[in-house]
């Protein structure tokens, strides 16, 4: 990609976040995303874990499998920290203790959180021939903000960039309704099944429910 087309990614990536409440690019902030095009994906995924294991955080075995296994052009994954029931981080980027200490957890809410540090989002190149600036900057994301996949064909989703030939041309509302719930302060501390109820509940503000009967 040229500069002026990088240029317009980082500038969508960041508005894409601003308008789902996260904050990036401040003058404070470091660069933790990286977003790029590589000629086979699955060979480089498996180059980075021969020769740049660090580039995988602490990221469990299962974890790399799932990452390896994935089908696609794509291939994202995200280094995470612990944090304490806040969001607040416990360590440093060098992993060492903060000096920090926060009111224990209840049996309501968790004494600790998964906090996402990083994320890499890699993309062939041969896959973006044809695609507009504006949907790779909103598929990649999609991908580097929440740990999703894009093996779900059911959704109308940015995740279907690469798949199918009518694929959205932005992020979708559903998609927006997902960022949204996930980085909601109610639910990031809570399970899957409770951001997913956050989500039906933002998505169908938003739409006409029919009613069905058997």
């Amino acid at each position: 990609m040229n500069d002026a087309v990088s240029e317009f990614i980082v500038r969508r990536m960041k508005s894409n976040a601003a308008s789902i409440g996260v904050e990036a690019g401040g003058a404070d902030c470091s660069k933790n995303i990286f977003v790029g095009l590589v000629s086979d994906v699955e060979m480089e995924v498996a180059a980075l874990l021969k020769d740049e294991a660090w580039a995988f955080g602490e990221l469990r075995r299962y974890q790399i499998d799932r990452i390896t296994s994935e089908t696609g052009p794509s291939r994202a994954w995200h280094v995470s920290i612990i944090g304490d029931r806040f969001g607040s981080p416990k360590k440093d980027p060098q992993g060492r203790q903060l000096e920090r200490i926060s009111p224990s957890g209840s049996r309501i809410v968790p004494p600790i959180t998964q906090l996402i540090s990083g994320a890499v989002v890699l993309i062939e190149k041969a896959a973006v021939i044809g695609k507009t600036p504006q949907q790779i900057a909103d598929f990649a994301t999609f991908r580097a903000l929440v740990p999703v996949n894009t093996a779900n064909p059911n959704i109308d989703s940015i995740l279907t960039l690469f798949r199918d030939e009518d694929a959205p041309q932005e992020l979708t509302d559903f998609d927006r309704a997902y960022l949204v719930a996930y980085y909601s302060d109610d639910t990031r501390n809570l399970s899957s099944e409770n951001v997913f109820g956050t989500i039906g509940e933002r998505y169908a503000d938003n739409f006409d429910v029919g009613e069905t009967s058997n």
